[in-house]
């Protein structure tokens, strides 16, 4: 994880996942056109991350799921399978990432085995898909997204200190990103949006859930993968850079009309 990363991450709001995120500022509503420093300056920004996580080459909690059924149906107990879309969750997370001038919100979601008591038949035997939640968003009234100084040099420096390699310049489904490398984990960062204060610097994820949802705010890996066999692949499902705000982001409409 970068010194940056860790830096602003300090800086950011977490709400549970049980909760409902709080509004940025005291009037969402008008939050757009209050909103100080960079904030009000920012692009629509909307991607969509998918990470899967590995453990020895494979995913262990399809593997988990696999050796359950086949142990119930060679002692001849009763089993209820996951459905295939299911069971293709197991493991596996989604990143939806919204950023506009009015909101700036991370919602993950990720699937886990589930079931009864494992020490019983009914336990293994009848699993159940387990979805969680997390929904983070920037702190009221907090404007960090503000240009980046260009020192690309010292960059590598920086990093270079922290173990990472730069590998050069890339582009994942036509968006530019910095490819980084280290003994455990390689990443290509979002870098088109500098000029709005996301960093491009390396995203360590070598671990699905070992980061913050609201890291995502200021640096977006749009690929990443462990060097070995274990970590946590990262790919991206799509990305929409624009003008103004998102849709759900909208005001809305009063009785003069839409703003």
């Amino acid at each position: 994880m970068s010194l940056r990363r860790l830096t602003l991450s300090a800086l950011l709001l977490s709400c549970c996942a049980a909760c409902q995120p709080a509004a940025i500022g005291k009037d969402a509503g008008n939050a757009g056109d209050a909103a100080p420093d960079g904030i009000a300056n920012l692009p629509a920004v909307h991607a969509v991350l998918h990470w899967e996580n590995r453990l020895s080459g494979d995913n262990p909690e399809t593997k988990t799921y696999y050796l359950n059924m086949k142990t119930c149906r060679d002692a001849g107990w009763a089993v209820h399978e996951l459905s295939a879309q299911d069971v293709a969750k197991l493991g596996t997370g989604r990143v939806e990432i919204r950023i506009d001038r009015r909101q700036q919100r991370i919602t993950e979601t990720h699937w886990t085995l589930g079931g009864g008591d494992p020490d019983t038949t009914a336990g293994i035997c009848s699993p159940r898909l387990i979805e969680d939640h997390r929904v983070e968003e920037a702190a009221p009234g907090q404007g960090y997204y503000l240009p980046l100084e260009s020192d690309p040099g010292g960059e590598k420096k920086l990093q270079a200190s922290l173990g990472w390699t730069f590998v050069g310049e890339d582009q994942v489904q036509g968006q530019p990103c910095k490819r980084w490398r280290s003994e455990k984990y390689e990443v290509c960062t979002w870098s088109g949006g500098r000029q709005w204060g996301f960093s491009d610097a390396p995203v360590n994820m070598i671990a699905c859930l070992d980061s913050s949802g609201a890291d995502y705010l200021t640096e977006i890996p749009l690929e990443g993968k462990p060097a070995g066999d274990s970590g946590c692949i990262v790919r991206l499902e799509s990305f929409s850079l624009g003008k103004g705000l998102l849709p759900g982001n909208l005001p809305a409409a009063s009785s003069k009309g839409a703003h």
